[in-house]
């Protein structure tokens, strides 16, 4: 089994969901939800996502079943107590969305042919304190 490690320095951000509107000719169109800064956002940290990928995977395209696990570290509120180190969130992004964010860089990067090919997905999120 092939293992591919890397790391993405900053603030992970979660991919929300679509929705359907009509153009002006009254077609459908699937569209990206949120304001236009996080769109900005999540298209940065999806690039950022897929250069790590990819540098790490040495241009490998996986094509068969893979298993992906990540570990999203969220900054720490003010208000939590000097010392802890590892504290589960409960706020912000909803851990399916970090995931598909994360699923879409890496088929967008071409280390996955597709993101369907995961069989197995196992996410985390906790605050980043002393990393």
């Amino acid at each position: 089994m092939t293992t591919v490690f890397f790391e993405v320095v900053g603030d992970p951000v979660g991919q929300g969901s679509v929705r359907a509107i009509k153009n002006k000719a009254g077609h459908p169109l699937v569209v990206q939800g949120g304001s236009a800064e996080a769109k900005k956002r999540l298209m940065s940290w999806r690039q950022r996502i897929g250069d790590a990928a990819g540098k790490a995977a040495l241009g490998h395209v996986f094509t068969e079943a893979v298993a992906v696990k990540a570990d999203f570290f969220l900054p720490a509120p003010k208000s939590l107590k000097a010392g802890v180190r590892w504290v589960a969130t409960m706020k912000r992004d909803d851990v399916d969305k970090l995931a598909r964010a994360l699923l879409d860089a890496l088929s967008d990067g071409a280390v996955l042919a597709d993101d369907g090919i995961v069989a197995r997905l196992t996410v985390t999120k906790s605050y980043a304190v002393d990393r």
